[in-house]
């Protein structure tokens, strides 16, 4: 039983990081130098993240994750050029 649960809160874990990690490098690939932009995705992604997280139960710690790995992702930003 417990094992299940440990089994259960691994995937989610990955299930949120590779969603909240996905979605924002796409922006950021597609439109990396408009901050407005940035700022307002940022916004959505904050918004969607409460939403999922004050709905359904069982599917709040995915959320969190999906957050924090967006935020990580979009505050960093696009990579230098090394030319």
């Amino acid at each position: 039983m417990i094992v299940r649960e440990h089994r259960r809160q691994a995937i989610c874990k990955r299930l949120g990081c590779l969603l909240g990690s996905t979605l924002p490098l796409v922006y950021v690939r597609l439109s990396a130098t408009d901050l407005p932009a940035m700022v307002l995705i940022l916004g959505r992604g904050v918004w969607l993240d409460y939403s999922i997280q004050t709905g359904r139960e069982g599917v709040s710690y995915p959320a969190t994750q999906f957050t924090l790995v967006m935020l990580i992702t979009l505050v960093q930003g696009p990579a230098r050029s090394r030319t």
